[in-house]
């Protein structure tokens, strides 16, 4: 048997300030014929992107100029 369940939450970003909210992605796998094979997977997916480095910015002006 396998159920999904998807809830929204905030989860508590470690070494940074604040919460980040966002979807929680839940899915539980049971096996009848062997309980110790039962198994949860946990996936977050936040609302907003994370900021990547402008470093990459410039690459792509350089890219894009060429």
């Amino acid at each position: 048997m396998q159920f999904n369940y998807v809830i929204n939450c905030q989860v508590l970003r470690i070494g940074s300030e604040g919460w980040r909210k966002g979807k929680l992605n839940i899915e539980v796998c049971i096996l009848s014929l062997n309980p110790n094979l039962n198994q949860i997977y946990l996936e977050f997916h936040p609302e907003e992107f994370i900021e990547y480095d402008s470093l990459l910015d410039d690459i792509c002006k350089i890219i894009a100029e060429n």
